[in-house]
């Protein structure tokens, strides 16, 4: 989602550097409040008290799952825990931040209740960043991604199984600076991201 907005950005403003870094949702708040970045989007909002510099705003409803490369084994039927259990997985947001809510899911919450079902360990966890969609490619590998930003990708790739485990509905959006909203540039970036992840510049809404 974040590509069309910084291409829109650009043409607006182009003598203004703007640098995008994939992290976790705990590691984008800790960098806000040492004012290493003005902008962190996406990630489950638990909706954690926030200090007075820094301001949420949540307009987009997703649905996170558990998802494979288009032509796994596991898309042609019914999903059962143990067939979850005998593939690898890719775990895209580590570390995991500590959750308030113990009913939040989260990959290795996911991981513990296939171990308890199915009585199986699941061995290969990769940890990577948005890179993991490359290695995904073509291979074995289960994750647990946001359903809604498959449609981004071209060619349905990357696909949701139909199974129950993993499925959490939440609302997201992005926590600003409030100093850096002071300028327009920083104004007009935030209207760009929020149009976008909301299929309003032109682009699937996903």
């Amino acid at each position: 989602m974040l590509a069309p907005a910084a291409a829109r950005f650009r043409e607006t403003f182009p003598a203004i550097e703007l640098r995008i870094d994939g992290v976790t949702r705990a590691e984008g708040m800790r960098r806000l409040a040492d004012a290493d970045c003005d902008l962190h989007c996406g990630g489950i909002d638990e909706d954690e008290p926030l200090p007075e510099f820094l301001r949420r705003e949540r307009f987009l409803d997703m649905t996170a799952g558990v998802v494979a490369w288009r032509g796994h084994p596991l898309l042609g039927g019914p999903v059962a825990p143990e067939d979850l259990a005998r593939y690898p997985w890719i775990d895209f947001d580590w570390p995991a931040p500590a959750s308030r809510d113990e009913n939040r899911p989260s990959l290795a919450a996911i991981l513990a209740q296939l171990r308890d079902t199915a009585h199986a360990r699941i061995v290969t966890v990769l940890r990577l960043d948005g890179a993991g969609l490359f290695a995904m490619a073509g291979g074995p590998w289960l994750a647990w991604l946001p359903v809604e930003l498959l449609g981004r990708l071209s060619g349905g790739l990357v696909r949701p199984l139909p199974v129950d485990i993993g499925r959490y509905r939440y609302r997201t959006g992005f926590v600003a600076r409030r100093a850096a909203e002071d300028l327009a540039p920083f104004r007009a970036l935030e209207q760009a991201v929020r149009e976008t992840a909301l299929g309003r510049d032109g682009s699937p809404a996903g």
